[in-house]
Parts: structure tokens; sequence; C-alpha cells
């Protein structure tokens, strides 16, 4: 298995009518529209600046959005 990667925790107690999750819906429905620009530039991977995963070093680095590094 890829270590490293996104992984959710199963929480099923999401809040859908809060104020945080309605932005969300929004982006997301903007981006899936075409209507926003895709600032990781089709990344497939990310990590904190801070930090070094193994897994970076094949990876081709394209973007570094506010101290996270993006690869393909």
């Amino acid at each position: 298995a890829d270590t490293g990667l996104f992984t959710h925790d199963a929480n099923t107690e999401i809040d859908t009518t809060g104020r945080a999750f309605q932005m969300c819906l929004r982006t997301a429905q903007r981006m899936l529209r075409g209507n926003l620009m895709d600032a990781s530039h089709g990344a497939t991977r990310f990590h904190a600046a801070n930090q070094m995963p193994d897994w970076a070093v094949s990876r081709g680095y394209i973007a570094d959005i506010d101290g996270v590094l993006f690869y393909l």
C-alpha cells in the first residue's frame, strides 16, 4: 500500500447545514463545472513544505501553494 496518502476518518456525523460545509459544497460544484482554475495543475499528491515523505523524491514537483507542495 502507498503510505502518506489522504485517508478519511469515517466520521459519518457531518453537519451539512453549517456555513463551512455549504462553502465547500459551492466551491466543489464550481470546480466540477469548470468555473475554477486548478491551482495545483493536476497534482495527484501533496504534503506540507516542512515534511519530506519518501514518495516525494521520485515524483514531479509542480507547485507550492501556501506552504503545501504538489506533485504529479
